[in-house]
């Protein structure tokens, strides 16, 4: 069976306001380290994270060049553009390459990945998908990549990703409580039935006093064992030091990091204007 080819994005918009869209190979050399990618389709899990925030983005990640987290190739990685993820495992997607298999294998949670073999398979192989990029402004002499994300790396890259259903516990008790938990399912009493979370609709109990502590950010994502996307890209910025430390990494949703976002950076850094890309081009 002969495999379509795969489309273009899907961007939103009309004749009054058209989704304009750059081709990959245009801004490749543009993108560094610290870049939010956010993608919109229909792909596993992404419902869930749309939904709980009224968002268009159901996946977010980070942009990580090579050069600036390994500049004496110490740790062979076989490409310049990198994209630090948590996702679940893609079956013929690209393998991690930090602190691989041999031979490197694709895994799920946290991984450092082709960017450009991840994001234009999520084009080719998903429905209503498209891709933009945010540009991360900020004055990166002050930011030691090489010192500060490896070691952070080592630290998350054997978690796992979780389920729907600890994805929608974990985010409605960070963004509600302001706290963490390594059992999110035992910390908040939610009702959330199979067949209900197949018909995408949530009913949420808040839970009794008595089962929650008082905010608490000590322990954060380190503790845990299982992170989604933009948890991940919340814990690398608090860890680069671009993000507050006053709300838990679970509090963030990719929405969070797109131009409808409301989070401000440390260390006067910005993020730029969402730009559609284009990964067949």
């Amino acid at each position: 069976m002969n495999t379509p080819p795969c489309k273009g994005p899907a961007v939103p918009g009309n004749i009054f306001s058209p989704g304009w869209t750059s081709n990959f190979s245009e801004i490749k050399d543009q993108l560094k380290t610290g870049d939010i990618i956010l993608v919109h389709g229909r792909y596993p899990f992404s419902w869930v994270v749309e939904f709980l925030q009224g968002s268009d983005y159901g996946h977010s990640a980070i942009v990580v060049r090579r050069s600036d987290l390994d500049p004496s190739n110490k740790f062979n990685l076989p490409a310049e553009l990198l994209l630090w993820e948590s996702n679940i495992e893609i079956p013929g997607s690209t393998p991690n390459l930090w602190r691989p298999s041999v031979p490197p294998k694709v895994k799920d949670g946290p991984m450092l990945i082709s960017l450009e073999e991840r994001l234009l398979y999520s084009q080719c192989h998903y429905e209503d998908v498209y891709i933009a990029v945010r540009p991360l402004f900020i004055n990166r002499a002050n930011i030691k990549f090489d010192n500060i994300l490896p070691s952070f790396f080592d630290s998350l890259i054997d978690k796992k990703f979780p389920s729907e259903s600890e994805i929608i516990h974990s985010v409605f008790l960070g963004r509600k409580y302001n706290r963490d938990s390594n059992n999110p399912l035992e910390a908040v009493s939610l009702n959330i039935a199979d067949d209900i979370v197949n018909n995408k609709k949530i009913v949420l109990e808040d839970p009794s006093k008595n089962q929650l502590e008082a905010f608490t950010l000590k322990a954060d994502t380190k503790s845990k064992d299982k992170i989604y996307c933009s948890e991940l890209v919340a814990a690398t910025y608090k860890e680069l030091g671009i993000l507050t430390q006053n709300h838990v990494s679970n509090a963030y949703a990719p929405g969070d990091f797109s131009d409808k976002g409301t989070i401000r950076l440390l260390k006067s850094g910005w993020l730029g204007s969402e730009m559609f890309i284009d990964m067949r081009k």
